[in-house]
């Protein structure tokens, strides 16, 4: 009798894929962090997202109206890095900055805000110290 013959076991196993490639809206890995600046300063709002195969279109706005780079606000990008920049700040630029950014996949967006710190308690506290001053050296003058 001849032994019974086996035919070779087959075995499966999955391999990954030398490949891959990330086809995803975009996530945060850092969002928008709130600011306090004093007029004459810059600040920096920066944001940093997940990497994907397609470039992804930010957009800023500052209380819901889109801003365009000027002369005090600039615009950065690098691959997985963005930011807005603002030079020189005035009283005018105290409110809330949002970032959109939107992918072939999907769209997620942030908001911070900048709050201005105009030092107007001390520059009052000053000022009536200035006048109270005056005053006493107008009495002085009087009672001589």
């Amino acid at each position: 009798m001849r032994p019974l013959e086996m035919a070779p076991r087959a075995t499966a196993q999955a391999v990954p894929p030398r490949h891959t490639t990330a086809y995803h809206p975009p996530k945060f890995v850092k969002s928008l962090q709130s600011q306090l600046a004093k007029i004459g300063e810059s600040v920096v709002f920066q944001i940093e997202i997940t990497s994907s195969t397609t470039a992804p279109t930010l957009s800023w706005f500052k209380n819901d109206k889109m801003l365009t780079g000027d002369k005090n606000i600039s615009m950065f990008s690098d691959a997985t890095k963005h930011g807005l920049k603002i030079a020189n700040v005035t009283s005018d630029d105290g409110g809330v900055y949002k970032v959109v950014i939107k992918n072939d996949f999907g769209q997620l967006s942030c908001s911070a805000t900048l709050a201005l710190d105009e030092d107007t308690e001390e520059y009052e506290i000053e000022e009536e110290e200035e006048e109270e001053e005056e005053e006493e050296e107008e009495e002085e003058e009087e009672d001589e």
